[in-house]
């Protein structure tokens, strides 16, 4: 499954399953040499433009507003049949920028987390909003089931002194400092961007 089927699929699912504003899916269309998604646009603006500037009743406002979004993503149920408990929307195989290569078997492990439907890429750059509140939630491309700690610490990764999104972090996917700090001692050595 492509990158973009993944994506395609995700959104689906977002669509079907809960009451988040996504762009709604239209056709996925693959070239011998590229893969596109054609969906709809979403009002707003991006989250990281404006974020610095919301009061403090939008910022209560944008906390409840995500933290709901957050718990209606956990509830998407796997029905990929994949056999993978961990995988992308499609039941594929995740994709992590990190781990781009990497033999599927050198990434096993066992643990005890519950594992839950994540946008995978859940940031300011991925978050419209309009007149305080979230119009759309864009970038499905990562999302699938993983631990449930990984879009807390993926919601750290570059947010570049965000203070305020690290406050709504914590909100609303609080108690997993020991995986952050683990994914932070990945990020040293497998950061592809540098």
């Amino acid at each position: 499954m492509s990158l973009r089927a993944g994506e395609l699929r995700a959104m689906q699912l977002v669509q079907q399953y809960t009451s988040i504003p996504s762009p709604r899916a239209i056709d996925h269309i693959t070239t011998q040499d590229e893969s596109y998604l054609v969906m709809s646009a979403k009002p707003g603006v991006v989250l990281r433009d404006t974020f610095k500037t919301f009061t403090d009743e939008e910022h209560v406002v944008f906390t409840r507003e995500l933290q709901g979004y957050v718990k209606q993503l956990r509830a998407i149920p796997n029905t990929t049949m994949s056999g993978f408990a961990i995988c992308n929307a499609g039941g594929a195989a995740c994709f992590d920028h990190r781990f781009d290569g990497v033999p599927a078997q050198q990434l096993r492990h066992q643990t005890g987390y519950r594992i839950c439907f994540t946008h995978g890429d859940l940031a300011l750059r991925n978050i419209l909003v309009k007149d305080g509140k979230i119009s759309g939630i864009v970038d499905w491309e990562t999302a699938g089931w993983y631990p449930e700690w990984w879009e807390y610490t993926k919601c750290h990764f570059a947010i570049y002194g965000h203070k305020n999104w690290l406050e709504v972090v914590e909100k609303i996917l609080p108690g997993y400092q020991n995986e952050l700090e683990a994914e932070r001692e990945l990020w040293k050595f497998l950061n592809p961007w540098g």
